[in-house]
């Protein structure tokens, strides 16, 4: 996960974090892998928010995040329960908390073809112009 730190419309700095690790459960579907790759991207996220919050005094709006497969975007945004999403865990509905409770984020779908064409930086430019200096 790569955040930019902006500042009206420069930027100040660039974070960038990324971790392997052995896959701990089985997704069932392609939606489900994705839902708990966004939450994890959040959590991820939220350690930055609470960084910028408390430490440098930063007020964070909510931060847009965008995700490629419309189920998990979907799963995310409303609190769906049938027969193909009641087997996810409870941890991984930490998105929907963050997305619907506390307003820290914001999803957006976004065709895979449009990421695959636009570069890194202007998808990232867009959701960090979040960040307001007091």
């Amino acid at each position: 996960m790569v955040v930019d730190f902006w500042c009206g419309t420069t930027a100040v700095w660039q974070s960038c974090t990324w971790s392997t690790e052995k896959q701990t459960n089985v997704a069932f579907s392609t939606s489900e892998a994705e839902y708990i790759a966004i939450t994890s991207g959040f959590k991820e996220a939220k350690y930055f928010i609470n960084l910028m919050q408390m430490e440098m005094k930063l007020r964070v709006t909510p931060i847009r995040s965008r995700v490629d497969n419309i189920g998990a975007g979907y799963m995310a945004v409303h609190s769906v329960t049938n027969k193909r999403t009641k087997h996810i865990d409870l941890r991984y509905h930490y998105v929907r908390e963050q997305i619907s409770e506390f307003k820290n984020f914001e999803m957006e779908y976004v065709a895979t073809k449009a990421t695959e064409t636009s570069s890194p930086n202007h998808l990232t430019e867009d959701s960090l112009k979040s960040i307001e200096i007091p």
